[in-house]
């Protein structure tokens, strides 16, 4: 892991450039994880970037310039305000946030937003491992629906092409969807790896 400092974006960024939260468009490739296994809260996240109203909704004040953020998001029925200060993480070997982070180096969304969200569940620790259909809810103040594929009414509907039909219906009425394929081992832990589909094993993914 290296040396870890925390820094500002200031701190962060080149010389010659400007932190920002965002460009010109907050999108699912400026996404990357850190060393935090909060895959189920950033593929979240991902999804949601797809519909830039809805991520836009959980920014309520951009302050990275005077140090500090204000977000939202939909917890225990309603919507709370997170405020933290712009420190964030770093790895000064790697030269990386340490956890979430932009591609584009002088965007700080992502970090900011997981750095909220950690805040909101006490600490970073508890955002370790979690479920996308909890966190869809908390970014959107929706409601979340899941399919176990296995489950013999899922395995059926997906035997006769109706649970197809239905993902297509979905997506073109602009629901968010993500999925992850759950591998646990004799003693129920979560187990690394890759099937023969090419899909991590306890990963979220974005649809």
């Amino acid at each position: 892991m290296g040396s870890v400092e925390w820094k500002r974006p200031q701190e962060i960024v080149p010389e010659n450039e400007e932190p920002r939260m965002y460009r010109d468009s907050m999108n699912p490739g400026d996404i990357k994880q850190g060393i935090l296994g909060d895959c189920w809260f950033l593929g979240s996240l991902l999804i949601q970037s797809t519909n830039p109203e809805l991520l836009n909704n959980l920014i309520v004040y951009d302050g990275i310039q005077y140090g500090f953020a204000v977000f939202q998001f939909f917890k225990n029925g309603k919507w709370q305000y997170v405020i933290v200060d712009t420190r964030i993480p770093y790895n000064t070997q790697s030269k990386t946030p340490l956890y979430g982070h932009c591609a584009d180096i002088t965007e700080f969304w992502v970090p900011l937003m997981e750095k909220a969200y950690a805040k909101l569940h006490s600490n970073y620790e508890k955002l370790n491992g979690g479920q996308m259909n909890e966190a869809l809810v908390d970014l959107t103040g929706g409601v979340s629906e899941k399919f176990h594929l296995r489950a013999p009414e899922t395995a059926e509907s997906i035997e006769g092409g109706q649970f197809w039909k239905d993902l297509k219906k979905y997506h073109q009425q602009g629901f968010l969807l993500g999925c992850a394929n759950t591998v646990k081992d004799e003693n129920g832990n979560l187990e690394d790896g890759m099937g023969n589909s090419g899909i991590l094993w306890n990963h979220a993914f974005g649809i």
